[in-house]
């Protein structure tokens, strides 16, 4: 609705040239046509999905659906190079609806209850590599990358069904002209052949956070606490960055961190300047080593005991990097 409001008062404005922050501009008549059809693709999408919303549909029976008109599908500028109609609508209707358009989705599931049961289905691990098979041979792609992956889950070494997934998956890139859609198949198809690795670890380097003042990586810390290990847990750390006179506590209530603002004038547990913390935030930088260089002062053993409940880069759920 956003989009329509403002592309409507641009159209009342009648305007000359039109200069779009991406693309080209245009200018006189085709200016006004760009923003009637830009209007009109972002109407029906929104306007129609809404429709079939209405009619009691799911956001995959939309999706497979609707397509845009052909005088709008034609449309060069109108162009899916970036994402697609079909992406866009499931995105609507998550927005509008929810997460869910089956009852039955509203349980959980695990996935290896779902995995080891779509296998039994086939017969097994072998049946059901066979039967993915003679879907890539009958060209289902689509189903072959979504069907593969029970497999992958439940046998993470089966190198065969790793590279039929790989196979749909280039298949799949090479039919889309979305930029997006075509970059993801091609990297998760690569990171199935043991190409590269896109495995979730957040990684940072010293020149990442050099210029990130240190208040703001600290007050990141809630988001590394390893909730399950910390239940049951309490305790606090007073957090001195020397250099620049900062001074933070961090408290743990049995699953929770919280950065307090307004330390006072409560004893320090843990001293070190800015460059330190920066390179123990990123896992260059452990407490053994800190301390012992005299990077770090204070309670070596209160810092350790409180540090242990968090995730470090590339050692989730580990004590903080160096120790062992």
């Amino acid at each position: 609705e956003g989009y329509l409001e403002s592309t409507d008062l641009m159209r009342s404005l009648r305007p000359e040239h039109v200069v779009p922050s991406h693309g080209p501009a245009f200018s006189g008549p085709q200016a006004r046509e760009v923003l009637v059809n830009y209007r009109d693709a972002v109407a029906f999408m929104y306007h129609q999905t809404v429709r079939l919303i209405n009619q009691g549909m799911g956001p995959e029976q939309i999706a497979t659906r609707l397509s845009l008109p052909p005088h709008l599908a034609d449309n060069l500028l109108l162009g899916q190079w970036y994402n697609d109609l079909q992406t866009d609508i499931r995105g609507i209707y998550g927005y509008l609806v929810g997460h869910y358009s089956d009852v039955a989705e509203m349980p959980l599931l695990s996935p290896e209850v779902a995995d080891l049961n779509m296998i039994a289905l086939a017969g097994g691990p072998e049946a059901y590599l066979k039967k993915l098979q003679e879907a890539d041979e009958r060209g289902d792609h689509v189903w072959v990358a979504r069907a593969a992956s029970h497999l992958i889950r439940t046998e993470p070494d089966n190198q065969a069904a790793k590279d039929l997934k790989a196979s749909a998956l280039r298949v799949l890139a090479a039919r889309t002209v979305a930029g997006s859609h075509r970059h993801f198949y091609l990297q998760h198809a690569a990171a199935l052949e043991g190409r590269i690795d896109i495995s979730m670890v957040a990684r940072f380097s010293a020149e990442d956070v050099a210029t990130v003042p240190v208040a703001a990586l600290i007050r990141q810390l809630p988001f590394r606490l390893d909730a399950e290990k910390a239940v049951g847990q309490e305790g606090r750390l007073s957090l001195a960055i020397t250099d620049a006179n900062q001074h933070f506590v961090i408290e743990q209530r049995s699953g929770v961190a919280e950065v307090l603002s307004g330390a006072g004038e409560e004893p320090i547990d843990l001293s070190m300047d800015s460059q330190a913390f920066r390179l123990f935030y990123i896992g260059m930088l452990s407490l053994e080593t800190g301390f012992d260089g005299g990077e770090m002062t204070g309670d070596r053993e209160k810092a350790r005991s409180f540090f242990d409940l968090f995730d470090w880069p590339g050692r989730p759920g580990k004590q903080p990097p160096g120790d062992s």
